[in-house]
């Protein structure tokens, strides 16, 4: 009988497509990314250009998300770098985050989901 490898994500992970920028709280540099997937608890980015980023390393990731209706939901998130594949692709564990204040709908107290 063949066995299914155990999942050890804590979320299921969702194919979202977004902007967003990720910026490195040990040398305050700022890359431009797009998000290949997310879920409440991390995301998997493409960097637009190569950043040395190492497993471990602390990031704040803002991300600029859309509503089935258009209306943009950007948020924000706290993290540690999980995984790096190559020189743009990196895996982010949240620590924290919320909706940027004045989100309609939101308040700055909201948690990312």
């Amino acid at each position: 009988m063949e066995r299914t490898p155990t999942e050890k994500r804590r979320e299921p992970r969702f194919a979202i497509e977004a902007g967003a920028v990720v910026r490195l709280h040990r040398e305050g540099q700022s890359v431009c990314a797009t998000t290949l997937n997310m879920s409440g608890c991390g995301a998997l980015l493409r960097l637009a250009a190569p950043v040395p980023l190492a497993v471990g390393d602390s990031v704040v990731c803002d991300f600029d998300i859309s509503s089935e209706s258009g209306e943009t939901l950007p948020c924000w998130a706290d993290g540690t770098v999980v995984r790096v594949d190559g020189s743009n692709v990196v895996a982010v564990d949240f620590r924290a985050g919320c909706w940027k204040a004045g989100t309609a709908g939101t308040d700055s107290s909201s948690k990312a989901r």
